[in-house]
């Protein structure tokens, strides 16, 4: 929808009705001038692919997302926020991922993240989170409190990333 607009500062989704979208790959992707946004009135309770949703949002300081927002139903959360460069602190700890089943590169390459918090993530379904965590090079923090994996080797990826 705003994927490619790459001189687009500022949008307000106040008035847009998600109730029906599904599918919100690529939503901002490429948006490089995007600088925050406020998600506080998306309606996500049908999506299932976030995908690629804020990639190369090079410029973006800050992402609100509060905790009504829906991800219950989402299987792919490939790419979601990386290479946003500029971005300081994200919580997450709202998310609902237990049906998730990838997560590659999901945090990949944000070098300004300094805070996460995934701590009631529980990606029991989870196949996939090779490089989530590479070249968090600012990172001071990050909860992982909750964060349960039941496959060993996809847990050892992780762990090493981490080193």
């Amino acid at each position: 929808m705003f994927g490619f607009c790459t001189n687009l500062k500022k949008i307000n989704l106040g008035k847009i009705n998600t109730s029906s979208v599904e599918d919100m790959q690529y939503l901002f992707c490429y948006c490089e001038s995007l600088e925050s946004i406020d998600l506080s009135y998306s309606n996500t309770s049908k999506v299932t692919h976030m995908g690629w949703m804020f990639f190369h949002c090079y410029k973006i300081k800050s992402i609100f997302i509060p905790e009504t927002f829906n991800t219950s139903n989402v299987v792919s959360m490939y790419s979601m926020f990386s290479h946003c460069h500029v971005l300081i602190s994200l919580n997450l700890s709202s998310f609902d991922v237990t049906k998730v089943t990838e997560m590659p590169y999901m945090f990949n390459n944000c070098s300004s993240l300094k805070y996460l918090d995934i701590s009631h993530f529980s990606p029991i379904n989870i196949t996939d989170i090779n490089t989530m965590f590479q070249n968090l090079s600012s990172l001071i923090f990050l909860n992982i409190y909750s964060f349960e994996i039941n496959d060993e080797t996809i847990l050892n990826n992780a762990v090493n990333l981490l080193k």
